[in-house]
């Protein structure tokens, strides 16, 4: 059992969590849109909340998941409103 525990602990360091983030209507916080079904995603913005430290290991895995957000916020965006990605934003405040 210790060496499934650690066996988790690395695949978590290695694939940290992340949550595209929306508006709450009628006000200026920004929440998990798979939390908060209510929160608005901003035409030419992506707000993207990582909630691990970043190093190394998770670096490339990162990367990767920001690709993906990306392509798709810049697909929404043009689809919904015809603006492109302007804008990217970096909620770092869970990292350490």
């Amino acid at each position: 059992s210790l060496s499934l525990a650690l066996l988790i602990v690395v695949w978590e360091s290695a694939t940290p969590h992340t949550a595209l983030l929306g508006r709450i209507p009628g006000s200026g916080v920004y929440r998990n849109i798979k939390q908060y079904p209510d929160a608005e995603l901003v035409p030419g913005i992506m707000a993207v909340r990582i909630d691990a430290p970043i190093y190394f290991a998770n670096a490339t895995a990162l990367r990767e998941k920001l690709k993906h957000y990306e392509l798709n916020a810049n697909k929404w965006s043009r689809l919904t409103k015809g603006i492109p990605l302007q804008y990217v934003l970096l909620d770092l405040t869970p990292v350490t």
